[in-house]
């Protein structure tokens, strides 16, 4: 795929300009966002991780959908403590996994977790002060701010991507759940 360049209006380069964030840092428009040099990525069509079969009875499908709900929230919180850059691909497929067990466990008539404050919160408790301040200074970056500014105008641009404004409404509810060190 060729390099994508930024070709939204003046107001959204200027205040991503403003905010540190440049050519350097990565690019997005047409429906995809680079981040620092990585492979382009479609934020129209982010993909969940695979979800194995969950059962076939009602009361397996929960107690397997939970665990795995709570294995793709642990998931986010690894990936945002990594060091080094922010691998975007990894993220934004946990969030969408969290979100589709979230989804189904709705349906079987649970009481899943319907906010990221409500998901990621026990598992934010269990962090230790080291991978706290990482996962919020993974959050601090220019590339998280450049993806967060590319869900938030893709999700506003394209009436389909609905995943794309879930997972930008999950990264801004984590960024206020990580304490700021």
């Amino acid at each position: 795929m060729a390099d994508t360049q930024v070709s939204n209006n003046s107001a959204v380069i200027r205040e991503l300009q403003g905010r540190g964030v440049d050519q350097a840092t990565g690019t997005f428009g047409n429906h995809t966002v680079r981040l620092s040099g990585a492979k382009p990525l479609r934020i129209d069509k982010i993909k969940p991780d695979r979800i194995p079969f969950q059962g076939f009875r009602t009361a397996t499908r929960i107690a397997r959908g939970a665990e795995g709900l709570g294995q793709a929230a642990a998931k986010t919180l690894s990936v945002l403590t990594q060091s080094g850059k922010l691998d975007a691909r990894a993220l934004l497929g946990a969030i969408r996994t969290a979100h589709e067990y979230a989804q189904r466990l709705g349906k079987l008539g649970t009481d899943a977790p319907s906010s990221a404050l409500e998901l990621f919160a026990p598992h934010v408790e269990g962090m230790t002060n080291l991978e706290l301040a990482k996962a919020y200074q993974m959050l601090a970056t220019t590339d998280a701010d450049l993806l967060m500014t590319a869900l938030v105008h893709e999700g506003r641009s394209n009436p389909e991507a609905s995943d794309a404004r879930r997972c930008a409404e999950t990264l801004f509810d984590l960024q206020a759940l990580l304490p700021q060190r």
